[in-house]
């Protein structure tokens, strides 16, 4: 039993948590970061990749079953490298032209 791989449920649980997480590095669902596609899919492999990394496996759903908790409990203390924090911020602090009452030459 210890050395069975992830259960389907264990997957799901365990993508809803890398969901959750994300949303929370990007400061929420409506945020110019996470609707920046390459900014979200960055957060999104780097959190896979620590979580990979800490069990030594190629593929999340490799994790033993019995690691679980240990796997959900890395995604909460997951914290971004700063150069994805420097993006996150500089991309959710960003000011349209538009509320700046600019209007365009051409």
């Amino acid at each position: 039993k210890n050395s069975l791989p992830l259960f389907v449920e264990d997957c799901n649980e365990l993508k809803k948590k890398i969901n959750s997480k994300c949303c929370e590095v990007l400061k929420g669902y409506k945020t110019p970061a996470y609707n920046n596609k390459s900014i979200r899919t960055k957060v999104y492999t780097d959190i896979y990749a620590q979580v990979k990394r800490e069990f030594g496996v190629s593929r999340s759903s490799s994790i033993k079953h019995i690691y679980i908790e240990k796997a959900l409990e890395i995604v909460s203390n997951y914290e971004p490298p700063t150069y994805l924090v420097n993006e996150i911020y500089n991309e959710n602090n960003q000011i349209p032209f538009s509320d700046l009452g600019a209007t365009a030459y051409l």
